[in-house]
């Protein structure tokens, strides 16, 4: 097995390895090669995992040490945050979290083929090999997840390629068309944002620039400053606010490693505590306006960011439920939190996407503290 096997997803695996234990290469080299290496093809994050375990091996540094000043401070790039595994390495394969505009220099740095402001940051050879043809991965020619591999790059229809991130962020590249898309979303198909780009945009680009539209510029300018996330229009307070703010409710073992939350109900406003395996986590919201604030609530799969950047709105829907909108805005993630008082406990239900896994989780149950 070759690091370029790793890299095309062509390590001979044909089940991705567990992370079972705290050292996932172990892991990575206890599971069966059951295929010849460079000859099947398993999409296997654990693969790109392993790239990143090697290039700190060699090195010394994590991947984003070791690239920092090689490619993204010449590129501009701050802020970039790397999860990472057990043992300190960058996880490589998941949980890298850039800005939209991160996304779009670093595919039109492949565009220009490796160089930037005049100076080559990836060598020609490279871009050619990564964004080229390393192995077939499927026979649907109308899948954009069938048009080939290259190394960590998908091969797409109309001759274009991209990079995927989980729940819907893209970096697309259309040589012939010299022209770069990044998206940053959460969707569920994720082939259906790229059928769009094919059927409308891909189309519309052409060798000489549009003729100016003032009409359509001035309707595209008022409709990107009147984007809001919806938020619930519920009521400030209820009957019950007095015997359930401030109160502890707490659950039996879950999941989700919720053990107890807590609501303090204010005028404006008010604030949600959650208590889990890591501790406790505060959340505040707002019930006229998005209350911005930070959370250490990471819930389960948002891996090791220390702290999560908020935005939340809530109200009363009846006098025993109160729900609210967690928009974790520096990712995809924006929940609906619903809870439901009752006797001497409350139901705790979390719905929409906030991790890998399903889209929401299981209510839970939790019962009155002493």
């Amino acid at each position: 097995m070759k690091v370029r096997h790793l890299l095309s997803m062509a390590s001979g695996h044909t089940e991705e390895p567990a992370r079972t234990s705290h050292n996932w290469v172990r892991t990575f080299f206890e599971t069966p090669v059951t295929k010849e290496p460079g000859t099947h093809f398993l999409y296997n994050s654990m693969a790109t995992y392993m790239v990143s375990a090697i290039i700190q091996k060699v090195t010394g540094q994590r991947v984003t040490d070791y690239l920092e000043p090689r490619l993204f401070r010449p590129l501009g790039i701050i802020r970039l945050h790397s999860e990472r595994c057990p043992r300190g390495n960058d996880i490589g394969g998941w949980g890298m979290s850039a800005k939209t505009e991160d996304m779009a220099k670093l595919v039109q740095l492949y565009l220009q083929r490796g160089l930037w402001n005049g100076k080559l940051l990836l060598s020609e050879k490279w871009v050619e090999a990564a964004t080229s043809k390393q192995i077939s991965n499927g026979d649907n020619p109308e899948s954009d997840w069938c048009q080939g591999y290259g190394f960590q790059f998908w091969r797409s229809k109309n001759g274009c390629y991209r990079g995927d991130g989980a729940f819907g962020q893209y970096g697309v590249v259309m040589p012939a068309q010299d022209g770069v898309i990044a998206i940053t979303s959460l969707v569920g198909d994720m082939q259906k944002p790229l059928s769009l780009i094919w059927e409308h945009l891909l189309p519309a680009m052409a060798a000489k620039p549009l003729p100016e539209d003032p009409v359509a510029q001035k309707e595209l300018a008022a409709r990107l400053a009147g984007l809001t996330v919806p938020a619930p229009q519920d009521q400030k307070t209820s009957a019950l606010v007095p015997s359930v703010s401030g109160v502890t409710y707490r659950f039996e073992p879950n999941d989700q490693r919720i053990t107890a939350v807590r609501y303090d109900f204010g005028a404006s406003g008010g604030r949600l505590t959650i208590t889990d395996d890591h501790g406790e986590h505060l959340i505040e919201w707002s019930y006229e306006h998005w209350k911005r604030g930070t959370t250490t609530y990471k819930a389960h799969g948002l891996g090791d960011r220390g702290f999560l950047r908020t935005a939340a709105r809530g109200g009363w829907t009846s006098d025993d439920t109160f729900r609210f909108r967690l928009s974790l805005y520096e990712t995809p993630f924006c929940p609906m939190i619903t809870c439901k008082f009752h006797d001497q406990g409350v139901t705790f239900d979390m719905q929409g996407y906030i991790g890998f896994g399903a889209n929401g989780r299981p209510a839970l149950e939790g019962r009155r503290a002493s």
